[in-house]
Order: structure tokens, then sequence, then C-alpha cells
């Protein structure tokens, strides 16, 4: 069926976007990058695998995942609100992240979140 087809691709790429947010992640622990760039890398990361374990209904998994990306991003909005503009990037990360994690609260049936 073209469905199965188009699913087990989308599946696909998205394993390799996650391969290439780890080797991201991997390249940003060189000493020659900032603190900032390592938590960015490793937001991103955590992002594409939470994606990946959305979209394969693993919901606790994907939950976990984007409360980190949350916590992480939440961190650098607060150390780079002296920056110009640069708090406001980050809070709108957070403000996209929400709905992710309300998302999987609800399919894992936790309806106080």
């Amino acid at each position: 069926p073209p469905e199965h087809r188009k699913l087990y691709h989308m599946f696909s790429r998205l394993k390799k976007a996650v391969m290439c947010g780890q080797e991201i992640l991997a390249l940003s622990q060189h000493e020659l990058c900032t603190a900032r760039t390592k938590l960015e890398a490793q937001a991103y990361s955590k992002w594409l695998s939470g994606q990946l374990f959305m979209e394969k209904m693993n919901w606790d998994e994907a939950r976990e995942h984007f409360k980190s990306v949350k916590t992480i991003y939440e961190k650098l909005a607060g150390a780079a609100a002296n920056l110009e503009g640069r708090g406001d990037i980050y809070s709108q990360k957070v403000d996209e992240i929400v709905p992710m994690i309300r998302y999987c609260d609800y399919k894992l049936g936790d309806r106080g979140a």
C-alpha cells in the first residue's frame, strides 16, 4: 500500500535526522564551542528524538525529551535575557514545546497537566 511506503519513508528520514542531531551534539562538545552552543545542540538533538518518539507513539519517551528541551531553553532564555533580543528567541521555543508536552500528557491519560 502507498500509505505504508510513505510512513516508512517518513520514519527513515526522521531516524536519519536524529542521527545527524546526535552528530551535531558530539561535535559541539569540542573545547572551542561555547556553553550556549553546547546547550543549543543538546536541545536540538533531544527535540529531534522527541519528534521521533512522538511519531512512534512512544508518549512517555517523547514527553521526557520535550521536557528536557523546555528546561534547556528556559535556562538559555534566562541567561540571554541581558542580550539584545536573544531571550525572546528561546522563550518562543519554550512556547512551541509546551503544547507537545501537553499532547503527550493527554495521550498518556494525565489530564491534570
